[in-house]
């Protein structure tokens, strides 16, 4: 099950905190790691309406089972940008998630 989040934190000079708890935007069941590709390339419209309440210019963070990290996703008019979370994004993750190991510089 993949789980869509919006993470608040707030950033104070060159770090980053958390603001609140992690809220649940959504969530799509049945989805694998290895065919969600396929699903949105193939079968976007059949999703579309689980990813409603999505706002645009928002970056949501993506977790397997909130077990694993699986990637960011943010709508704008005419694209979706979809990417692995980079260094930046895992960091605000952890903030979310402190029992989430995210491989960030410091992490033990």
């Amino acid at each position: 099950m993949l789980k869509f989040y919006d993470i608040p934190v707030r950033y104070e000079g060159n770090y980053i905190y958390s603001d609140g708890d992690p809220i649940l935007m959504c969530q799509i069941e049945n989805f694998t790691f290895d065919n969600f590709y396929n699903k949105v390339k193939n079968e976007f419209y059949d999703i579309a309406d689980d990813l409603d309440i999505l706002e645009e210019n928002t970056m949501y963070y993506i977790l397997k089972d909130d077990k694993e990290i699986f990637g960011v996703i943010s709508l704008h008019k005419g694209y979706t940008f979809f990417d692995c979370a980079e260094h930046d994004d895992r960091v605000v993750i952890k903030c979310g998630f402190p029992y989430l190991k995210c491989d960030i510089v410091g992490e033990k």
